[in-house]
């Protein structure tokens, strides 16, 4: 090929270059529209079967041959992060669990990746049938006092042919400063929690009634699988009540079968028969905040006024007008988190997937013509703590005497129906590595975490302990959770929170203890974690549409980064080309 050959194709290089530019540009913004960075989610622990800290071997052999530890029995499936332990529920859905709640440090130990799980808060405190000990806890909140909130069934073996109703369902609240002492028990009435009936499922707690300067002015909301409703518990008052709307808190038949990995699960068999399960709160915005939820059998997430929950004299009427149907979800669902910037975190369990939403970008959401907030019928569109158009102001205090009233426009703070739909971004999918994402849980360092536990092999009888069946995994956000946007922790103020370095690459150093000028690893809680660069690890591919655009390779360089090196790397070397022909 001679020079002027090579000239002439070289022209074109300027406008390839460009075009590349626009491309990586436009997905560095669809990462910044959508929430921010996102580290791919990396393994960082992993079982084949559960054991605990046993007093001594002698212990574990009689529970063994007593049938008191029954190893395939054991179920990986809450989670929740408190300074340097992690807190994990085993929930007695069969016989065997010889502890409910239990604890394993918030970094690997000598690189065992399988540690032993430590009975929390003792092993006093596991005996089945002790109504006074823990007997079934799915889940557990820390607030952000440092207390653990306990959610105990009372029921157990729920996934046996009989489950034992002797205790009834409770709330038992840990004070995790002061030597894991307990606090505060409350047995929840028959009326309120039937130890027949109910499964409590999943609690989210709201301290924004007093910015969290009233350590005893806390609203914990509860769902109740078995009978298909919110509870809501007043600490403040020590009482608790029901808030049930049949249309959204049951099950959905269409929504009942399951496949995952070739597994069928019926969603509606078992105590909790598919209803209302995840539940997450999001940040107080214009004085108002929605608990969402959505039943285990459904495609569809809801929302309901946290304001209308706390009203103890709310009826079904009011409680069903006030629904809002976000849309659906790619599949059924299980877990889902609110980070403090309103970005919604869910589980796909048909697709093993994690994916979010971001609830306060109103680019992402649809035009609804028959949209409506919480007060009625208007249309528009925005969505929930982003720019949108309304006929009624999202800033008043919830008043079903009102609802569907012209009270003037507002640009803001309007949650819309269907909003979900075309706007949910999968951020990571493996389908050996997020089979059944069960519970998510953000710490103080701005990291997801969260837990994988093959369920639909538990509840189809076939755990083979031969192979990995549970993991703990965690990736970095750079955002808290929901708790840090109520206004309940002065320590902490709500922003963009992203809180990366300028380089790029960069990462959050302030997450090991090193500055957040520099790019040196430094420590993770005041301690070294030099394994965490060769941890086990797995994120979105860019391979697949449906991924997310933020998807960053474990050297910490972003694909935007990456390409606008490729694209300098072009246009030197045709200048060099160029100029030596």
């Amino acid at each position: 090929m001679t020079c002027e050959a090579v000239k002439s194709l070289l022209r074109w290089v300027p406008i390839i270059a460009l075009a590349l530019a626009i491309n990586s540009a436009a997905t560095a913004f669809g990462a910044t529209a959508d929430g921010g960075d996102f580290e791919e989610l990396r393994v960082l622990y992993e079982w084949s079967k559960l054991d605990y800290e046993w007093p001594d071997d002698s212990t574990k052999a009689r529970a063994l041959s007593m049938g008191q530890f029954i190893p395939e029995n054991n179920a990986l499936a809450g989670i929740k992060v408190w300074g340097e332990r992690v807190f994990l529920s085993v929930p007695r859905w069969r016989e065997g669990v010889p502890a409910t709640l239990a604890t394993v440090p918030a970094f690997p130990q000598g690189g065992y990746a399988s540690p032993k799980l430590r009975p929390f808060p003792s092993w006093e405190m596991q005996g089945v049938g002790n109504c006074s000990a823990l007997q079934n806890i799915r889940s557990m909140e820390v607030d952000t006092m440092g207390r653990l909130w306990a959610l105990d069934a009372g029921r157990v073996n729920t996934a046996s042919l009989r489950s034992d109703d002797r205790c009834p369902p409770k709330l038992v609240i840990f004070d995790l400063v002061s030597g894991y002492k307990m606090i505060h028990k409350y047995i929840f009435p028959p009326n309120v929690a039937s130890s027949e009936s109910s499964f409590l499922s999943d609690i989210v707690l709201d301290g924004s009634a007093s910015g969290g300067a009233q350590p005893d002015n806390w609203y914990a909301y509860i769902s109740d699988s078995g009978d298909a409703s919110i509870i809501v518990y007043s600490m403040k008052e020590d009482r608790s009540w029901r808030v049930q709307d049949v249309g959204s808190m049951r099950a959905d038949p269409s929504a009942r079968d399951l496949y995952v990995a070739g597994e069928r699960v019926n969603l509606m068999d078992g105590s909790s028969g598919g209803g209302i399960d995840g539940l997450a709160l999001a940040p107080v915005r214009h004085g108002s905040r929605y608990l969402y939820y959505s039943p285990l059998a459904s495609y569809h997430v809801y929302a309901l006024p946290t304001d209308l929950l706390r009203d103890s004299n709310s009826d079904s009427r009011g409680v069903s007008g006030a629904v809002i149907d976000l849309g659906r979800r790619r599949s059924q669902g299980r877990g889902m988190v609110m980070d403090e910037r309103g970005i919604l975190y869910f589980g796909l369990l048909a697709q093993n997937a994690i994916a979010r939403w971001n609830s306060t970008n109103s680019t992402s959401n649809n035009f609804s013509p028959g949209g409506y907030n919480q007060y009625g019928v208007g249309a528009g569109f925005g969505n929930f703590g982003g720019p949108g158009y309304s006929t009624e102001d999202p800033r008043r205090p919830y008043d079903p005497s009102i609802r569907g009233r012209n009270l003037g426009g507002a640009f803001d703070g309007v949650l819309r129906r269907g909003s979900l739909e075309g706007s949910q971004v999968i951020i990571s999918a493996d389908d050996k590595l997020l089979q059944w994402p069960d519970t998510l849980a953000f710490d103080s360092t701005g990291n997801l975490w969260l837990t994988s536990n093959r369920l639909q092999n538990f509840l189809n009888g076939r755990v083979n302990l031969d192979e990995p069946n549970y993991r703990v995994i965690r990736g970095f956000t750079g955002t808290k959770s929901y708790l840090y946007g109520d206004g309940s922790d002065a320590r902490w103020s709500s922003g963009l929170g992203r809180g990366m370095n300028n380089s790029p690459g960069g990462r959050d150093d302030r997450r090991w203890g090193g500055s957040d000028n520099d790019d040196t690893r430094g420590t993770w809680n005041g301690r070294d974690d030099p394994d965490d660069r060769n941890r086990p690890y797995f994120g979105s591919s860019t391979a697949n549409p449906h991924y997310s655009s933020t998807y960053r390779p474990i050297n910490g360089i972003s694909e935007s980064s990456r390409s606008c090196a490729t694209i300098l790397s072009v246009i030197i070397t045709s200048i060099t080309a160029f100029y030596l022909c």
